[in-house]
């Protein structure tokens, strides 16, 4: 009957499996998540012992032995865990059982576990539990081991969800989780509250922080000033610290929902710092590449013929570096040292002469005063529309009340009032403006102005270009004809300094004119804003 039933085996359906296994031989599984768990109850050597008495009672011949580490079971990526799945399919004609101390230590992934216990099933390997007795004989004991299997992935779930409400409240309350920002180190031990100090490269760190906001310096140059004080940034890193307001003392985070909060640790800047810092990112933005220490008159200086910017490149053969118009044809192209040496040559034409000195401080301190007296005037006159406004305002509510004027000719006029007191409201805070200590400020630019050449030459590039900008507000022209330069406008008070220079070297023995009538010197209103100069 045997032979007659083996005569139609070609008219079968479905496939023989060519990996079937009626051995006994098994892989032992085991593995704890954490430390903590090692230590508990479910610790690599209890789950290896519970794994092994199981083996022996049911016959069981163990071959090899996997894990024994730490493996977290939210996915099925683990190092262990794959060499044991890689080697069961490898050797399926020798394996038959892969044991584990509960469903739980094979896998948490739900489905995904689920459906490598059934690829498993197709190698001829079955999936046992030491501690959860399940027949997988019948339909009923496959579908109990499916659900230890969704129950693994379910209880995880359950409990990142604590996890994540626990981070979040941490984080509402001003707390950090993870990784800190560079710059912060933890100072807690276990046990204890959360204690955030500021390391050692913090202490560098909040130096660029100052620099970026008090001088707006680039970052290449705040990469190489930390460089040089032993701390090593990309430059890619510094604009993320900068927009970062966990430096602020701020704390956000995507668990926050949008919102921020203030923290527990130390901020390493003021937030006025931090938000003048990002005024000036967002304003300004940020390329690396418009940056050389040597090229400061780049895109400064424009040639005379045809307007265009110079542009600056190094000859690396000769290690120099040169300034040149790009515009085809015009064929201006100067050294860096020679475009310097004639820079500098300009700038002695607005340096004070040391006789000079003491009489300008006088004579800007009396400009200045007379710039305030006009302020305050102003200030007296618009305080008395003010209250001239709201009189009317009052009055004609009054009206409107007791039934004197209607409602139509009661709003055509408190809006026109309403209107006037705006106005006069947003030009007062300007007319308010004033210095408290004008001598200390005056001091510094006449000091400045005194030696602007000598300055210039010994600032660092952005210093170099907040120079050449207040003087020379549109920039310089380099007319390639004469070999020389040639200024366009030319910052007030810079202007008044070469203007006075000539005439006091063509009347060294008389009376010098610009005391004989003191009130030309205020700068006129909208040439340049007030106190520029300065």
């Amino acid at each position: 009957m045997k032979k007659t039933l083996t005569s139609f085996d070609e008219f079968a359906k479905g496939k023989k499996s060519s990996i079937r296994s009626s051995s006994n031989n098994a892989f032992i599984y085991t593995r704890v998540s954490s430390k903590e768990q090692a230590e508990s109850n479910h610790s690599l050597d209890s789950q290896l012992k519970i794994c092994k008495d199981y083996a022996q009672r049911h016959d069981l011949n163990v071959v090899s032995y996997f894990g024994g580490t730490y493996e977290s079971a939210k996915s099925d990526e683990r190092r262990e865990f794959q060499r044991m799945i890689k080697a069961a399919k490898t050797n399926a004609a020798q394996i038959s059982y892969i044991i584990v101390f509960s469903y739980d230590r094979f896998s948490r992934s739900g489905a995904s576990a689920i459906l490598l216990a059934d690829e498993l099933k197709k190698h001829g390997i079955t999936l046992l539990s030491a501690t959860q007795n399940v027949d997988l004989t019948n339909y009923s004991g496959i579908f109990q081991q499916d659900l230890f299997l969704l129950l693994n992935k379910f209880e995880n779930e359950v409990r990142r969800g604590k996890c994540v409400i626990g981070m979040k409240e941490k984080l509402q309350n001003g707390g950090w989780i993870g990784q800190l920002p560079k710059g912060y180190s933890y100072a807690h031990k276990r046990g204890e509250e959360q204690r955030i100090i500021i390391n050692d490269e913090g202490k560098l760190l909040k130096k660029a922080f100052q620099w970026k906001a008090e001088q707006n310096m680039p970052h290449p140059l705040i990469v190489k000033k930390l460089n040089d004080l032993g701390l090593r940034i990309p430059i890619q890193l510094l604009t993320d610290m900068f927009r970062n307001p966990f430096y602020a003392g701020m704390v956000a985070n995507r668990m926050l929902e949008g919102e921020i909060v203030k923290g527990k640790h130390p901020a390493m800047i003021t937030t006025e710092q931090f938000l003048k810092i990002n005024k000036k990112l967002a304003t300004n933005g940020y390329k690396s590449n418009r940056y050389n220490e040597s090229l400061p008159l780049k895109q400064f200086v424009k040639c005379a013929d045809c307007g265009t910017p110079f542009t600056g490149y190094l000859v690396r053969k000769k290690n120099l570096y040169y300034y040149k118009c790009n515009k085809a044809g015009c064929k201006c192209n100067k050294s860096q040292k020679e475009l310097h040496s004639k820079f500098v040559k300009v700038l002695s034409q607005f340096q004070w002469d040391q006789s000079l000195i003491e009489p300008l401080k006088l004579q800007l301190l009396y400009t200045y005063e007379n710039m305030t007296a006009r302020k305050t005037e102003n200030q007296s006159l618009l305080n008395q529309s003010l209250n001239d406004l709201k009189k009317k305002m009052e009055n004609i509510e009054e009206r409107h009340a007791i039934g004197d004027i209607n409602r139509t000719v009661y709003e055509k006029y408190t809006q026109k009032y309403q209107n006037e007191i705006d106005k006069i409201e947003n030009e007062l805070p300007k007319e308010k403006q004033k210095l408290s200590n004008p001598e200390k400020l005056i001091e510094f630019a006449v000091n400045i102005s005194s030696k602007i050449n000598t300055v210039w030459e010994s600032s660092h590039y952005t210093q170099k270009l907040n120079l050449q900008k207040m003087i020379f507000p549109e920039g310089i022209l380099f007319d390639r004809k004469n070999n020389d330069y040639r200024t366009g406008r030319v910052n007030w008070l810079f202007s008044v300094i070469d203007s006075f220079s000539g005439s006091y070297d063509e009347n060294k023995n008389g009376t010098i004119d610009f005391f004989h009538d003191k009130s030309r010197l205020v700068a006129r209103s909208g040439v340049e804003p007030e106190t520029s100069g300065l």
